[in-house]
């Protein structure tokens, strides 16, 4: 008879919907995953540990045929399978304090788990500062050869994978559904995006799995373990990113915040991580300070105004410094969106404040 691997037995564990601590201590319990393979139905020990439940669908599943059906079919859908028992198997995510599953889900570039990996997490109603946050702190790490790791979420989530590809970077997605169930649908065009870039996309699910309510918070634990820190962006008082930052927190990794205005109930979240220790970030640079990465050598692109309005209100300020009323008589535009514009191209360093209602062009520094 086929000796049967040991990837594939975990595989076939995996399949028996088994918590990753009550499999790890089934495992434990045997010499090698061979001997557990062969006594699966001669060990009474087994029955008993597992119920029933789990040990009829694992008695199912128990063929070295029908495993490797199983597997040529995921391939098929161009999903593969990684085991811990893999080299390129994240280092981190082995920690005991982690918990995370034996068997990983994934489609892309399995390389991208040698990077350096950093989360980027926040509210999915974010505001235009978190947005600009996001695209901020992500780009930088990108840029700087850190790979940038969320959950594919609407809001900060979604914002940090993007600007990391802008950025000529790397990114991974961690999914609380199986690969065939990718949530949001709004999302499904920057999920092919991350494949075509040569990013990641990963699950503990199998492929067919739903995402649950129970299931996204579980996932959070995959992404802080993957990851040398946690930097959450914006959040509420019971937003789910604060729920990343107390695994990251377990997992004896870096949190990081940016801060906000103390009146925004979309700041709370991070203005409590930042009073009770969390590091205080103003970009991904300082970040990679305190974890010690050094920059890149390699020149970031020039930056660019896209933004019609942008364009507008710089051109106004090329000609001199200006007050927020007279670029309001100027421009013609509404004093919202002239707002929204100023603190976008004040983030991305094109314009200073001179005082609190006068604005001007950002001269180059010498």
């Amino acid at each position: 008879m086929k000796p049967v691997s040991d990837s594939k037995i975990l595989f076939w564990l995996s399949l028996g919907a088994i918590t990753p601590r009550k499999l790890a201590d089934l495992i434990s319990k045997f010499d090698s995953l061979s001997t557990l393979w062969n006594d699966f139905t001669a060990d009474g020990r087994i029955r008993e540990f597992l119920g029933e439940k789990a040990f009829s669908k694992l008695l199912r599943f128990h063929s070295n045929e029908f495993l490797d059906l199983c597997l040529d079919k995921l391939r098929a859908e161009g999903i593969n399978v990684i085991t811990a028992i893999n080299p390129l198997f994240p280092k981190l995510l082995l920690q005991p304090e982690v918990n995370a599953p034996l068997v990983l889900y994934y489609q892309g570039d399995i390389n991208v788990f040698k990077t350096e990996c950093v989360a980027v997490v926040g509210t999915r109603s974010c505001s235009a500062y978190g947005k600009i946050m996001a695209k901020t702190v992500a780009g930088e790490l990108a840029e700087n050869g850190v790979t940038v790791v969320s959950g594919l979420a609407t809001g900060i989530d979604a914002y940090a994978h993007a600007a990391a590809i802008e950025a000529k970077g790397k990114t991974i997605a961690v999914m609380a559904g199986g690969l065939n169930k990718i949530t949001p649908v709004s999302n499904i065009k920057l999920y092919e995006r991350i494949l075509q870039e040569g990013g990641l996309v990963i699950s503990e699910h199998t492929p067919n799995a739903e995402a649950t309510r129970y299931s996204f918070p579980e996932r959070n634990r995959i992404i802080s373990g993957l990851s040398r820190g946690v930097a959450v962006i914006e959040a509420g008082e019971k937003s789910g990113a604060l729920i990343t930052a107390r695994f990251a927190a377990e997992q004896n990794r870096e949190v990081f915040c940016v801060p906000g205005n103390v009146t925004s109930a979309k700041s709370k979240g991070c203005l409590n991580l930042l009073y009770e220790g969390a590091n205080l970030i103003r970009n991904g640079l300082d970040i990679l300070e305190i974890l010690s990465i050094k920059p890149s050598q390699q020149k970031t692109k020039p930056k660019i105004i896209v933004d019609k309005v942008g364009k507008k209100v710089y051109s106004l300020l090329e000609a001199g410094v200006r007050t927020l009323d007279g670029l309001v008589e100027e421009s013609g535009i509404s004093p919202t969106e002239l707002m929204q514009a100023l603190l976008d191209l004040e983030l991305n360093d094109f314009v200073v404040r001179d005082s609190a209602n006068t604005f001007s062009v950002k001269k180059p520094d010498l």
